[in-house]
């Protein structure tokens, strides 16, 4: 039903609240999960939601997903 689900993160715990209702869906659809985030043109905080983002990441497949 679900191949794929797009997670918008933006750091705040608010957010991330959502990742164990993820989680549950991408297990039981067996879909991809996309994770996404944006920054103002003209920033620089690559490395650090790189970084945010790859944590999510691990977390996700160390949940099966």
């Amino acid at each position: 039903m679900y191949k794929q689900i797009l997670v918008p993160l933006d750091g705040l715990e608010l957010a991330e609240k959502i990742i164990p209702h993820v989680e549950e869906l991408a297990n039981k659809f067996d879909s991809e999960v996309i994770l996404l985030t944006v920054c103002p043109s003209g920033d620089y905080p690559e490395l650090p939601l790189r970084a945010y983002l790859d944590k999510a990441a691990r977390d996700l497949q160390s949940a099966g997903v």
